[in-house]
């Protein structure tokens, strides 16, 4: 699973490069905590308030890792456009 796979950059790579690896921990993340909330609930285990900051942080992440995708998106987008444009000669 490759997130935001169909967004392609040619001019930050790295930034879409770095949005890819944030969802993918917040995805981990998020699993983790849920799984670790399901273990200590059934272990009677108090460090269960533990898990919640946790899952919080990852849809955090997420919501920072997409808003970095659909700027890389938007950007590519106005390339894109930019090179249309200066093709059909309306620059």
């Amino acid at each position: 699973m490759k997130p935001f796979s169909n967004i392609k950059s040619v001019n930050f790579k790295f930034v879409l490069l770095v949005a890819r690896v944030l969802a993918m921990l917040a995805l981990l993340l998020f699993v983790g905590s849920i799984g670790s909330a399901v273990w200590f609930t059934l272990t009677n285990n108090p460090w269960i308030a533990l898990s919640f900051p946790i899952a919080a942080w990852s849809v955090f992440l997420f919501v920072v890792a997409s808003v970095v995708a659909l700027l890389t998106s938007i950007e590519e987008h106005l390339r894109m456009q930019e090179i249309r444009d200066v093709r059909n000669g309306r620059v």
